[in-house]
């Protein structure tokens, strides 16, 4: 499946004119490949906008990684058609962790009848890898 995306990709970079073609024939192999559909011609003319946006940022990044000023490198994946809010709203959690703190007591204060150790190794119990 690889080589098939890779030979669209390929030949479809062969035969274009200019960046704009390029970019247009990365979008359909990354549609090829995570199984990308839109319900129609403006939803995905929006798709491809975002699409492009998105390999802009990937691109600039990933300059700055080769030159060493960053610690990581980004690529393309099955959420490169979703604008930051999209990917925020669908992927990630809504907590807000000072939300979660309200409320709530995380002091332990044992009974006065519970006689508790000073200390614990908790390697001892198999609770931990040893150091």
């Amino acid at each position: 499946m690889k080589a098939v995306i890779l030979i669209i990709v390929l030949v479809a970079v062969v035969q274009a004119t200019s960046l704009k073609d390029i970019l247009k024939a990365e979008f359909n192999a990354f549609k090829l490949k995570h199984h990308k559909t839109y319900q129609d011609a403006s939803e995905e003319l929006k798709r491809l906008q975002i699409f492009v946006e998105n390999k802009k940022l990937i691109d600039t990044h990933n300059k700055r990684y080769v030159a060493g000023e960053e610690s990581y490198e980004m690529g393309v994946n099955k959420f490169s058609d979703m604008t930051p809010e999209e990917f925020k709203t669908l992927v990630l959690t809504n907590l807000n962790p000072a939300d979660s703190q309200e409320g709530i007591d995380y002091i332990y204060n044992p009974s006065s009848y519970v006689n508790l150790p000073s200390s614990v190794d908790w390697r001892d119990w198999g609770a931990v890898n040893p150091v």
